[in-house]
């Protein structure tokens, strides 16, 4: 199970039971065009497999 969620200005990735909660904001760009969260990372992809028993192909 996966919640991706924003509105915060910090990167998080955690578990809440069988929940991994993330999330990757940019934040804010500054004057010098600096990116707030220096930890955002801009191609992040989350693989999440299907539930146990799913037989989609």
């Amino acid at each position: 199970m996966l919640w991706v969620h924003g509105h915060t200005h910090q990167s998080f990735d955690y578990r809440v039971h069988a929940c991994q909660v993330v999330c990757n904001p940019r934040g804010y760009v500054n004057w010098s065009g600096r990116i707030e969260n220096q930890a955002f990372e801009p191609g992040l992809i989350i693989d999440v497999p299907p539930p146990e028993g799913d037989q989609r192909p």
